[in-house]
């Protein structure tokens, strides 16, 4: 009997005081199945929702051996939500020996019981329930209107019909909806009239759902889809096309008297129809669309053919595209191309890779690469055209198709005199990856300037293969190349550090600044750190881009021993660079910059103070800028900060973690260096007295999350003086802290809010002391 066994072990816990613990025994019990029925019964009368709820859920995993205790159970039930639960479980396990009791509730005085009532009985589908069902009909609720007529639809009872039409001139625009919608399950031609009526709407949505409904249908609703091809909504006359699609093959000899229509989008829209019902013979006719004069008809039968995959259409669609004016239609041409991939149609593609229309050059290399190998020879051709468009292009289709053969054309091309050639060049031979890499490394000697440059750029995006030639390469005669082999080294990793320290003398300043900045990416502590530390202050350097860069890069590397060099550029005379070290400052994470960093708050350029704002907010803990933001901080003429009095914490500024963390951290408030005003007033943790009246330290990031944390389930007044109610030296959950809310009496409540305030006092007073060390 282990069964039994599982139940009486998990009984108790549907009587523990905790409700999470009665809500997961609950769950529990509707893995062991029949047996904890009767446990499962007793917990609906749990007094909170979350224990029925969880009850309910239990008995619908059960499933058919819990519908007795369940029907039994909806007949004493006077809790609506609870009701409502049971009656959709009972629809879920499919109780068709509910219905009488589920047919009871159809009457219930509460509105949303009788409309999942109404819900429940067209998920069972029983012809007992149509009458009592066809009652409710004329309801004084809307949304038991609306759930009743999709329950007729459910049932699809002819008798029906003339019930839910009658529903169509409802006032309610969701019941009108749901009757249509049932119409149309239902497909009855008696319908048709009825819903055509309603083709006038103004509502392009509504006149969607009615054709959707009439396709559905069917049968002579054809003449009146065909008719809706000309609606005016082009979601509509998808709409339409997608109905007539489903009515199927005895639809074609109608919609091709409609090729014919002076209107454009009706031809459009019959394309539309004729590609949905997917009939051999509806490629021909289709095909025959490309020469109408219209662009919108000619865009839309080039993509109706695409979706088809009608591969016979390739040579017209090429020929299309080489005669085609229209930009719209050669994009479709180029798209359809490349998607049926006819490799007899590469010709056609080649005569737009030198469009000057951009958006046409991509999408002529995506269709390209998509013919595969096919495509080579006239790939190695393309990039030698004369017309620049034509070899990016053709290079752009290289990467994309990634072979090993289309290296050496690509080499080739690296000295090409058009800048943007090379990059697509450079991107494509990144993308075919370590086959390029042998080629690339001899390039690195070429004569041409262009091609040792762009080598290196290449090589340095491939990967640390190419790490001894870029090191070489740091040795070439151009400064060009120079500087492309550092930045290429930089992204590789530190196996170049001592090289890249070696170009930092370098007599080019770009190269110095190239050099700097892939130090800085590498992160080495060791070497790169106290090389751009040296020569950031010891040598110096009278171009500000490269003072810049070596800033930047030690705030990359987060190098501590940087500080002092730091601080010294925060006097720079170029605001960027002021900018550049503080924060790079921010990323040392160092205390020794707070000082430093509080007086570039008074920088004359406000992008500087705003950065050193968002260093002291990185600068040991979150607290700093917390507390500039809470003060209310402004900058003054006169160059300096301050404020007139306390300013009380912002709300918003209390929207910060979802909720309490397990335990909360033991963080004296007293480290802060202030006595506390109210000495009647505990504190809020205990302070060791050794550490009462130091300087203030931030370093403990749980101080402020504790006192800021937002309680999700509290209303915002609650917040202000939720963290009053942290008892010292105590670890509370937020479960703990809920509960004590739950259990104030009002008196107790005005008591601890005059606590709260005086503690908001407190913690502004703190704060007011702290900016005026640091400052």
């Amino acid at each position: 009997m282990p069964d039994i066994v599982k139940v009486g072990d998990i009984m108790p816990q549907l009587k523990d005081d905790r409700l999470h613990i009665r809500q997961a025994a609950a769950l529990a019990l509707g893995h062991i199945g029949a047996p904890a029925i009767p446990e499962l019964i007793r917990a609906i009368s749990d007094p909170h929702s979350e224990v029925r709820q969880a009850a309910i859920l239990a008995l619908s995993q059960i499933g058919k051996e819990a519908i007795p205790a369940l029907i039994e159970t909806l007949a004493e039930i006077g809790d609506k939500t609870t009701t409502i639960s049971v009656l959709e479980t009972l629809g879920r396990i499919r109780a068709e020996k509910a219905i009488g009791v589920i047919i009871e509730r159809l009457v219930d005085p509460e509105k949303f019981i009788r409309r999942q009532a109404a819900i429940t009985l067209g998920q069972l589908e029983d012809k007992r329930a149509l009458e009592p069902l066809r009652n409710l009909l004329k309801d004084n609720e809307p949304l038991v209107r609306e759930a009743v007529v999709s329950s007729l639809g459910l049932l699809q009872d002819e008798k029906s019909i003339e019930d839910i039409i009658s529903r169509l001139q409802d006032s309610s625009r969701s019941v009108k909806t749901a009757s249509i919608q049932a119409l149309g399950r239902i497909k009855s031609e008696k319908a048709i009239s009825p819903l055509s009526s309603l083709l006038s709407d103004e509502d392009p949505e509504m006149r969607e759902i009615v054709i959707q409904a009439l396709g559905k249908i069917g049968g002579k609703s054809i003449n009146i889809l065909v008719n809706n091809l000309a609606d005016p909504d082009p979601s509509v006359r998808k709409s339409v096309a997608k109905a007539i699609g489903k009515i199927g093959k005895t639809a074609i000899s109608k919609l091709e008297k409609k090729l014919k229509d002076p209107n454009p989008d009706v031809r459009a829209g019959t394309l539309l129809a004729l590609a949905e019902i997917g009939e051999e013979d509806a490629v021909a006719t289709i095909t025959k669309a490309l020469e109408d004069k219209e662009a919108v008809v000619k865009r839309t039968a080039i993509i109706t053919l695409k979706d088809l995959k009608a591969e016979s259409a390739a040579p017209s669609i090429a020929k299309k595209l080489i005669t085609e004016d229209d930009d719209s239609v050669k994009s479709a041409c180029i798209i359809t191309l490349g998607e049926l991939g006819r490799p007899e149609t590469i010709q056609a593609l080649f005569t737009t890779l030198d469009s000057p229309n951009k958006s046409l050059r991509i999408a002529t290399a995506m269709a390209l690469a998509k013919m595969g190998e096919a495509g080579i020879p006239m790939f190695t051709q393309a990039l030698s055209n004369s017309h620049p468009y034509a070899r990016e292009t053709a290079a752009i289709a290289c990467g994309q198709l990634k072979h090993p053969d289309l290296i050496p054309p690509l080499i080739e091309k690296l000295g090409d005199s058009h800048p943007y050639v090379r990059k697509a060049v450079i991107q494509a031979l990144i993308k075919i990856g370590e086959p390029a890499i042998t080629r690339l490394i001899r390039a690195l000697g070429d004569g041409n300037l262009y091609v040792r440059e762009s080598s290196s750029e290449a090589l340095g995006a491939i990967g640390k293969p190419a790490i001894p030639h870029l090191i070489k390469a740091l040795s070439d005669s151009h400064p060009y190349v120079r500087e492309a082999s550092t930045g290429a080294l930089g992204k590789i990793g530190r196996e170049a550090v001592s090289s890249l320290v070696h170009a930092l003398e370098d007599d080019k300043w770009y190269v110095r600044e190239a050099a700097a900045l892939a130090l800085g990416q590498t992160g080495d502590q060791e070497t790169a750190a106290p090389s751009l530390i040296k020569a950031l202050t010891q040598i110096g350097d009278y171009h500000p881009y490269v003072r810049k860069a070596y800033v930047t890069a030690l705030g990359q590397i987060k190098s501590k021993d940087a500080v002092p060099a730091l601080i010294e550029r925060l006097s720079d005379n170029e605001w960027y660079i002021r900018q550049a070290a503080a924060l790079a400052l921010g990323e040392t994470g160092s205390q020794k910059a707070v000082s430093a960093l509080a007086k570039a708050l008074a920088d004359s350029d406000q992008r500087v103070s705003k950065a050193a704002t968002e260093a002291l907010g990185k600068v040991g803990s979150p607290a700093v800028s917390q507390i500039i933001e809470r003060l209310g901080v402004k900058k003054r003429e006169t160059g300096f900060f301050g404020y007139t009095s306390p300013v009380p914490i912002r709300t918003e500024l209390m929207e910060l973690p979802e909720a309490l963390p397990e335990e909360l951290p033991e963080t004296p408030l007293e480290q802060f260096g202030v006595s506390s005003p109210y000495p009647s007033y505990p504190p809020l943790y205990p302070v060791p007295s050794s550490e009462r009246g130091s300087e203030p330290t931030l370093q403990n990031e749980g101080a402020l999350e504790a006192v800021n944390t937002r309680l999700s389930d509290l209303d915002e007044k609650t917040l202000r003086y939720v963290t009053s109610l942290i008892p010292p030296g105590s670890n509370w959950t937020k479960n703990d802290l809920v509960k004590r809310l739950v259990e104030n009496t009002e008196e107790q409540r005005k008591e601890i809010k005059q606590r709260a305030d005086l503690l908001i006092d407190r913690i502004n007073q703190r704060l007011q002391m702290i900016i005026e060390r640091i400052m």
